[in-house]
């Protein structure tokens, strides 16, 4: 016997439910695999086309062939409220989609939910709830939304002020689907949900036409908290491009994630190696166009013996890539050692560590399109940038120059982007593609011996403990194509050169840094990022003569082979945000448990005077 509860409110009476909320809940039908409830509205002034509403939601309770029960509290004084709460514990999936709910009748809404103890799945698609409504909805005190497991609210008018709200909730701990299409939430929005640190059971996350572009996602694959996230939808944003696909691939949370779908997001098919190089996304498979395009790559072991960065010399062999003998593989095994051991060496620098935990994005310009119109040239994230542009197999750039003032950050951005790179090796894919990994090699050139002829094969056998043997097949990769493009990162310019010496056409060809040290005869498929303090090479108006690969014939730079990006200084917002770390990170917080009770988001400490980490960064900040 299925449970039914009909509430009549009269208008005689004192106690009366709102006309909004009874016509939010006329035609909802729920049922489990055990019992099935039924909330029947009737109310005295109501239409025809709303009685016919609640007959027509009987007939479809009746067709399971079950009697139906209608408890009818027409005669009772009972607030009807409570009266449903005493017969809804056994509701757990409640639509209210299409209801025309707005934000001043919503706190109704909220009230009567609080009837509902056992609520697992929430529609309100296709509202008007706004900022305020989602506010309300995510509000902490809410706890008879603690089970909740499914929550639609697409189509709903909320912007990043709403996707604030939502971030702030930490009671939704066992979420596993939520759907937030629709609603310009935009890059800042997106920014505060992938923040979010209580969702960790989320495991599909629906944001279809939200006004995603680069810098949303972003900051959406930043997110660390959504451990088991299966099932991402991006589609119809379409400033994503290639560029968002390629940031999405930075994420090493979502190691469980099956299916990404980014229709109509301005994907490339070109660009879906992108989630191929991704080494964490091993079942991934993408959506793109309406096609879909099956991106899982299974691990291959190719040699026990031998590092997975390189091919067997049996599989050499097969592509016709030179002669296999046992010296040669004796070499790359060893050398496939070194590049392990190098890797993690990088990776695990405590004192790296330690000053990237206050690390910023650095912003930078390029500084040749500032020659031709300073003002109206935008700045950029330089990771980002340097991976997608200069290091895209498409670009003919041999060399990148960064300059900046004194102090600026450009030798720690030059340790940060190696172990970016790092970071991000995936050996795997790099047996299945024609393209192959960077291996980022940096080296300080004020300590080389030979900084001005030798830098390459000086760092090389510094930082990775090469032997001339060694480093000879690294030459020689025309004919080794299995193993990395070396990207050389040289900082410290100004410190083995007197950029006095430098003026005048003459003195920079003669001293051209490209050609000195060898890169265009031995080192044909390397790259190099070269900094320099911006105040040394002012008087320097030909740069790429100084830097870029020389056409001898001509005695001029060689089209496209030179690149030069200025670091800016901090913003002010930056420098907040580093403010912000230095002090978390100086004086961490031990008590930063929300009040749940007490209705606030924000941790105790910044809601007293508290001497915590929060307190601490409200006081620097007025000061």
């Amino acid at each position: 016997m299925s449970q039914a509860a009909a509430l009549y409110s009269s208008s005689q009476k004192a106690q009366r439910i709102n006309t909004n909320i009874l016509n939010h809940f006329s035609d909802i039908l729920t049922m489990d695999n055990r019992k099935q409830f039924t909330l029947t509205v009737y109310y005295d002034n109501s239409s025809p086309p709303f009685r016919s509403s609640v007959r027509e939601n009987q007939r479809n309770i009746s067709q399971y062939g079950r009697d139906e029960e209608v408890l009818d509290f027409e005669h009772h004084n009972q607030n009807p409220i409570q009266m449903a709460s005493e017969k809804s514990d056994q509701v757990n999936v409640l639509n209210l989609s299409f209801r025309k709910t707005s934000p001043q009748n919503f706190p109704i809404v909220i009230e009567a939910l609080s009837c509902f103890q056992t609520l697992i799945s929430l529609d309100l698609s296709s509202n008007y709830l706004g900022d305020r409504g989602i506010a309300l909805l995510s509000s902490n005190q809410n706890k008879q939304l603690v089970l909740l497991e499914q929550l639609n609210l697409s189509e709903n008018q909320f912007g990043h002020k709403g996707s604030k709200s939502l971030s702030l909730n930490i009671i939704w701990v066992k979420l596993k689907l939520l759907n937030l299409s629709g609603n310009p939430i935009r890059n800042k929005g997106i920014k505060f949900l992938a923040q979010n640190p209580a969702w960790t059971d989320l495991q599909v996350l629906v944001l279809n036409n939200i006004g995603l572009d680069y810098s949303g996602v972003k900051a959406l694959a930043a997110n660390e908290s959504w451990e088991k996230l299966q099932e991402l939808y991006l589609n119809d944003n379409p400033e994503l491009g290639d560029h968002g696909l390629l940031a999405l691939t930075y994420n090493k949370t979502w190691i469980f994630l099956q299916k990404l779908s980014i229709r109509n997001c301005g994907v490339k098919q070109n660009a879906l190696k992108f989630i191929k190089r991704n080494k964490y996304w091993k079942d991934c498979k993408a959506l793109v166009s309406g096609v879909s395009n099956n991106t899982h790559y299974s691990k291959q072991i190719v040699h026990n013996s031998m590092n997975s960065f390189f091919l067997t010399p049996e599989s050499s062999r097969r592509r016709g890539k030179g002669k296999s003998t046992p010296e040669a593989a004796a070499d790359l095994s060893e050398l496939s050692s070194k590049i392990n051991l190098f890797k993690e060496r990088v990776k695990n620098k405590k004192i790296l560590n330690r000053d990237l935990k206050l690390y910023i994005e650095t912003q930078a310009k390029d500084n040749l399109l500032e020659d031709i119109d300073e003002y109206n040239i935008e700045s950029f994230e330089l990771d980002f940038k340097i991976k997608m542009c200069f290091l895209a197999d498409d670009n003919s750039a041999k060399v990148l120059l960064i300059t900046g003032g004194t102090g600026v950050g450009k030798s720690l951005f030059c340790r940060y982007f190696q172990r970016s790179v790092l970071m991000n090796w995936n050996p795997e894919a790099q047996q299945e593609s024609s393209e192959k990994e960077w291996l980022p090699v940096s080296i300080d050139l004020s300590t080389l011996k030979n900084a001005k002829t030798a830098a390459a094969s000086e760092a090389l056998a510094r930082e990775l403990h090469l032997t001339e043997s060694e480093i000879k097949l690294f030459q020689n990769s025309n004919s080794n194509s299995i193993l990395p493009r070396l990207l050389f990162i040289l900082d410290g310019y100004d410190a083995i050169q007197d950029t006095r010496e430098l003026q005048g056409y003459q003195n920079s060809i003669q001293k051209n840094f490209y050609s000195s040290n060898g890169f265009g005869r031995d080192w044909t498929n390397a790259k190099i990022i070269i900094t320099c303090r911006e105040e040394s090479l002012v008087d320097i108006t030909q740069r790429d003569l100084v830097f870029a690969p020389i056409d001898e014939k001509r005695g001029v730079a060689i089209p496209g082979s030179y690149l030069e990006y200025i670091i800016q200084p901090f913003s002010r917002l930056e420098i907040t945000a580093y403010m912000r770390k230095y002090v978390i990170n100086k004086f961490p917080n031990t008590n930063e448990e929300c009040n749940v009770d007490s209705g606030s988001h924000y941790p105790n400490s910044l809601r007293t005077n508290a001497l915590s980490s929060w307190g601490l960064l409200k006081n620097m900040k007025k000061s």
